[in-house]
């Protein structure tokens, strides 16, 4: 059953999900175990406990990965794109003044793809920081560190949450994505209910943004079932 379930819970993972977790592998790979574990979330299987087991993990909405998520998925088109770029400007002869030769200019399109690489990792580095696990035993919150966001920090929780709330974020632009991906600000709170005065939003909680709804919903189903 456990693995029937396991199996299932494979199936439903969306692409932004299964991008995240490939991302995750590869950098726990890439970089001495160590330093990953000061810049990213250690792999929550190696702190897992006997017996205990992944319910749920949740990471942010997919535009909170945008570039790596894209270069990921959809590298062949972004290449042949950069490539129809450069054959128009060999074509058209197009120059910009900027080099000695208009020659230098076919390395334009190639150029600000290089730069691009470079932010999606910038960016793909914030996005993993961000990680909540739920167990059978606890829950594990992930976020990067507030006073040095190059750092990561783990807090573990051990019990059940009392109060699991979405709400929209504070930023006008963020609220808009989150209008369209149907994402969320979700709040956990291991007390109960005190409010920020004049709001709804849940005083002293964590706080994890751009959050899919559904998943916020099973999360709530698990906590409170």
């Amino acid at each position: 059953m456990a693995e029937t379930q396991t199996q299932s819970s494979e199936e439903n993972k969306s692409m932004a999900e299964i991008t995240a977790e490939v991302q995750s592998r590869f950098w726990s790979r890439v970089f001495p175990p160590r330093l990953h574990d000061i810049l990213l979330p250690p792999d929550i299987s190696d702190q897992l406990n006997p017996g205990e087991e992944v319910l749920l993990v949740i990471y942010q909405a997919w535009y909170k990965n945008f570039s790596a998520y894209v270069l990921y998925n959809y590298y062949p088109i972004v290449v042949i794109l950069a490539l129809l770029v450069t054959s128009g400007i060999a074509y058209f002869r197009l120059d910009t003044g900027l080099f000695p030769s208009w020659l230098w200019n076919l390395m334009i399109p190639w150029l600000l793809l290089l730069v691009w690489c470079g932010w999606a990792i910038y960016e793909n580095f914030n996005y993993l920081k961000w990680r909540l696990v739920i167990t059978n035993n606890r829950l594990v919150f992930a976020t990067p560190q507030k006073d040095a966001r190059y750092l990561s920090d783990t807090i573990q929780l051990n019990g059940k949450p009392k109060v699991v709330d979405a709400n929209w974020s504070d930023s006008e632009l963020i609220r808009l994505l989150q209008m369209v991906t149907a994402s969320r600000d979700v709040f956990i709170s291991l007390q109960g209910l005190q409010f920020v005065q004049g709001t709804a939003k849940v005083k002293d909680a964590l706080v994890m943004p751009d959050v899919e709804l559904k998943k916020i919903e099973r999360l709530k189903s698990i906590i409170f079932s």
